[in-house]
């Protein structure tokens, strides 16, 4: 009779019998606790220089929360009944729960990170090795990207500024000569260096040369050392440079959102503009591993088993009104009188089970229900009718439309004006007066 349980069930349009929406599921509000791991290797133009392996990790810590204020939304009126001039209106319909006039996702946080790399160098018997490491981890800040909707995150997207991410890298490596080098060099993001290079040779040679591009479109050195022969040297000189990046906070880091549920965010790192960077450069790139993942801090895993075991018991092929009260009575003490962001969000599945119980229920209840001209009357119809226009306002309420609730609403009407016409008293909204 129905889908089952979690399958992917088409919106309702008033030309379909189904009265059970599909919705999608949205990360909850809370505090959210990750990290993100992006690994690649690169290979540049240079000949003797192996393929560079590069990892990059980090932490992510964010508030989720929906811009916007609570206001009383109406519930739409119970299911009228069309009436001669003077019938008694229909009371009116109890207040429900508020919701956000805007529910734009919003996330504030921060990430830090770090950089590993390794470069080795061996050609003609030169070999060189150095490994490259951050100097701290650099703090981001990270908020949403919406859809163009905006009622979807599709990414996370970090800023910081590249000054400040600093490595350093120490090498040392033997020429085919017998001389030794060493050094280190440090560098930040915006492309500036300073460092010191030693070389040492056997014959008692030795230099030792500080080089530096302090981003002033110059880079410099200055060494001194002795020759093999004893003669003491030295050298300064200064080039022109290219001009390092611009300074200041910019985009620096995107995840994109490719798996959601109100419990987790998962996805990549997005790698395609520093793809499009290294290629024009010369430069391969080959992503090793590209992943980053979320949770909500505020998880209640037993909860979303007491949920799963709701929504999998099995709906009974002959439907009473017992089993939909017990259903229903169980649903409200998952609910809770306060449920949060996160609990209704993971509620959704068991709505939908309730709701599909509820539907069944009413196509039972809309087979049998009484008629007129087979001896109903007005306490008889008004029972009926608490059952069946209950369910028909919670559709409406929900924004509901199909053929099962149109077939609904015109049988009540063509039984209240069959009952009209025999019993000119005959007040439908009595029973809903004294309940």
């Amino acid at each position: 009779m129905f889908a089952p349980i979690g399958s992917q069930v088409p919106s309702c349009r008033a030309d379909t019998p189904d009265c059970v929406p599909h919705s999608t599921t949205e990360p909850a509000e809370g505090t959210w606790i990750g990290s993100f791991r992006l690994s690649y290797r690169m290979k540049l133009p240079a000949p003797g220089l192996q393929p560079i392996p590069v990892k990059s990790e980090g932490d992510l810590t964010y508030q989720l929360t929906h811009r916007g204020e609570f206001s009383d939304r109406k519930e739409r009126p119970r299911p009228p009944l069309r009436r001669p001039l003077g019938a008694p209106t229909p009371p009116e319909a109890p207040k429900p729960l508020p919701e956000w006039v805007d529910s734009e996702p919003q996330i504030r946080g921060t990430a830090k990170f770090s950089m590993t790399a390794e470069l080795r160098y061996q050609r003609q018997g030169d070999r060189v090795s150095g490994d490259v490491a951050s100097s701290d981890r650099p703090e981001l800040r990270v908020q949403e990207e919406l859809s163009d909707f905006k009622d979807k995150i599709v990414a996370l997207v970090g800023f910081g500024d590249p000054a400040r991410f600093r490595v350093g890298m120490p090498f040392a490596g033997q020429t085919a000569a017998g001389n030794s080098v060493s050094g280190k060099m440090n560098m930040d993001g915006r492309g500036t260096y300073s460092g010191r290079i030693s070389g040492r040779s056997p014959r008692g040679g030795y230099s030792d040369a500080d080089v530096a591009n302090p981003g002033q479109g110059r880079s410099s050195i200055h060494a001194e050392g002795r020759t093999d022969d004893g003669k003491p040297f030295k050298y300064d000189a200064t080039a022109p440079t290219a001009a390092p990046g611009p300074s200041g906070e910019r985009q620096v880091l995107r995840l994109e959102l490719r798996e959601r549920d109100c419990w987790l965010m998962k996805g990549s790192v997005d790698t395609k503009e520093m793809e499009q960077s290294f290629q024009a450069a010369g430069i391969s790139v080959e992503i090793i591993e590209s992943e980053w993942t979320a949770t909500l801090e505020q998880r209640d895993v037993a909860f979303e088993q007491a949920v799963e075991r709701f929504v999998r018991a099995p709906i009974p092929a002959n439907m009473t009104w017992q089993y939909v009260d017990g259903i229903a009575a169980e649903f409200e003490r998952l609910r809770g009188s306060t449920p949060t962001d996160y609990r209704s969000c993971v509620l959704a599945s068991a709505q939908t089970k309730l709701l599909r119980v509820q539907v069944a229920a009413l196509k039972v209840y809309l087979d049998s229900y009484p008629k007129v001209s087979q001896g109903a009357t007005p306490p008889v119809l008004g029972a009926a009718n608490v059952r069946i226009l209950g369910i028909l306002q919670r559709l409406q309420f929900l924004g509901i439309e199909c053929q099962l609730a149109t077939a609904a609403r015109k049988m009540i009407d063509e039984q209240a004006q069959k009952a009209w016409a025999k019993w000119p008293d005959y007040d439908p909204d009595a029973p809903f007066r004294r309940r």
